[in-house]
């Protein structure tokens, strides 16, 4: 395979700090269509990533599909 992680990755990066409440992480998620979101000190240093499948590992509900997230979002709050 001659394609590079160029020819298919997302730009730009979704960013959140640590500090961002879940909710909006998740909004942000199903709103751009994406799965992971990378997760920044102010000073943009890469300090961890959250994914879909996070979302589900904490509702205990695997496997996961990323389709499923619009019905995790309506179980965020009761968090």
């Amino acid at each position: 395979m001659d394609k590079t992680a160029r020819d298919i990755m997302n730009s730009p990066v979704i960013t959140m700090f640590p500090e961002q409440n879940l909710m909006e992480a998740a909004s942000t998620m199903v709103r751009e269509r994406i799965s992971t979101i990378v997760v920044v000190e102010h000073d943009g240093r890469v300090v961890g990533i959250l994914t879909h499948t996070d979302f589900a590992a904490r509702l205990r509900r695997l496997p996961f599909s990323q389709y499923e997230f619009v019905e995790v979002l309506s179980r965020l709050t009761s968090w």
